[in-house]
């Protein structure tokens, strides 16, 4: 098993951001479902869910990358990521 280099995967603290902000996500969403929530609520959760999957996309891009992957998987899993990210996370 070789070392890894600083920059070829996704890093520990960016994957926990990304568990975090889904789970803030879900939480914001299960409970919008049941009682009215005020704006800014709603505001803060879907500002969440952006970054989430913003953040969600450079860690895949960067882990394609890594895994020498041609221009189009990167394409395709760099686009599919923050929908697997709504998905999973918002519904």
């Amino acid at each position: 098993m070789g070392r890894r280099e600083p920059g070829d995967a996704p890093t520990t603290p960016a994957l926990v951001a990304v568990l975090l902000l889904g789970l803030v996500v879900a939480v914001v969403t299960l409970t919008a479902w049941v009682v009215n929530l005020p704006r800014w609520v709603v505001v803060a959760g879907g500002v969440l869910l952006v970054a989430g999957m913003v953040l969600t996309a450079v860690l895949t891009f960067r882990a394609a990358r890594t895994a020498g992957r041609s221009v189009g998987g990167v394409l395709w899993a760099t686009v599919r990521a923050p929908i697997r990210f709504l998905l999973d996370f918002a519904f």
